[in-house]
């Protein structure tokens, strides 16, 4: 791939990621107003807490899997049988752990009668996991493929709260759809596997390998969850109100939406390019590519946190209705962490994964 081909990639694939993480925006920006009204605080908290908990099988059922798995895909991209014995050596390692995940989260569904519905539709939320294989995609640079079909899982989804989420004890039924939604939009990626990944037998010792590797990209993870689980799981145990946790997850939830456009939309695309490039040799150009998204991220960021100080208390009454003022405080505590969420996750994809 010569220079001039391989900008012209990298710069579609940034519009067609960014696009799809405006997409990512718009679809709760439509659906956040109607579920805050029809479910209440107390109907958002209990998906909220139900959600944090599934999150944490979901993230050891996938390791480091989605970091690592996409780093090895984009080193060894020239060479197809190569990143193909990887990827089937990774994804057999991730049905392994997800196995063994959904064996401990269902003995925690059963025994957790309170919510025992809601858990065992979440179990897909784990299912999700095992056949998640965005990251052949992001290594191989193929964003399209999986940008069109989750557009299509996510437009059905919204499609399907508004026809069918209609009062607040349809909780269960917000919460399949969701789950479902996003157990679909994994599982159809499959479809597009023969074009890329070759057939290969399976070498159990690379797959030790390949465990001892993933869980250096694992720590990371298990660190952002302190600030993306624990603080909702506490929420639910120790106030025992699931209103206080309806509060909290509508005000992460406008987080998400800008950290989404803001950093993660240009940090995974131009985390795989750094990945190729150090895989090429080329560290010179790969440096220049961080300082560059460093610069770019590090503006939107604080650019979006002024903002969200400026309209906060008057945009949340209007937008998640009456009952969620203590919403604005909450959002107000929020805006810094986006600098450091900025500066952690572009140190991480385009600096630490791929050295």
């Amino acid at each position: 791939m010569n220079d001039k081909t391989g900008a012209k990639s990298l710069k579609i694939n940034i519009i067609l990621n960014t696009l799809f993480e405006i997409f990512t925006v718009i679809t709760p920006l439509i659906t956040a107003p109607y579920v805050s009204r029809v479910l209440g605080s107390n109907g958002v908290g209990v998906y909220s807490y139900t959600n944090s908990l599934v999150m944490y099988f979901s993230m050891f059922a996938a390791l480091g899997t989605v970091s690592y798995g996409g780093r090895e895909i984009a080193i060894h991209r020239a060479d197809r049988a190569k990143y193909s014995k990887s990827f089937w050596e990774i994804e057999l390692l991730t049905i392994i752990t997800s196995v063994i995940c959904i064996a401990f989260w269902l003995v925690l569904a059963f025994n957790y009668k309170a919510y025992r519905p809601f858990l065992l539709i979440l179990t897909f939320n784990i299912l999700s996991s095992m056949v998640n294989i965005s990251w052949l995609y992001v290594g191989l640079e193929q964003f399209r493929y999986t940008i069109s079909v989750n557009v299509i899982v996510k437009i059905s989804s919204v499609c399907c709260i508004f026809l069918f989420v209609r009062k607040a004890e349809d909780i269960w039924l917000y919460i399949a759809i969701n789950a479902i939604a996003l157990f679909l939009g994994n599982a159809s990626m499959w479809l597009f596997l023969p074009r890329f990944v070759n057939k290969f037998d399976i070498d159990i010792y690379s797959i030790k390998e390949h465990l001892k590797k993933t869980l250096v990209f694992f720590l990371p993870t298990i660190a952002i969850s302190i600030y993306t689980m624990v603080d909702k799981t506490l929420i639910g145990i120790i106030t025992n109100d699931n209103n206080q946790n309806g509060y909290y997850e509508q005000a992460t939830k406008i987080i998400t939406i800008v950290k989404t456009v803001a950093i993660f939309g240009i940090n995974g695309v131009m985390g795989a390019r750094a990945n190729f490039l150090y895989g090429q040799q080329d560290k010179k150009s790969a440096i220049d590519l961080f300082k560059m998204t460093g610069s770019i991220t590090l503006t939107l960021s604080i650019g979006a946190a002024f903002g969200i100080l400026a309209v906060t208390s008057e945009f949340v009454p209007v937008f998640f209705g009456e009952g969620y003022e203590p919403t604005i405080k909450i959002l107000v505590c929020f805006t810094p962490i986006l600098l450091f969420i900025c500066i952690s996750n572009t140190l991480y994809q385009l600096y630490y994964c791929p050295k």
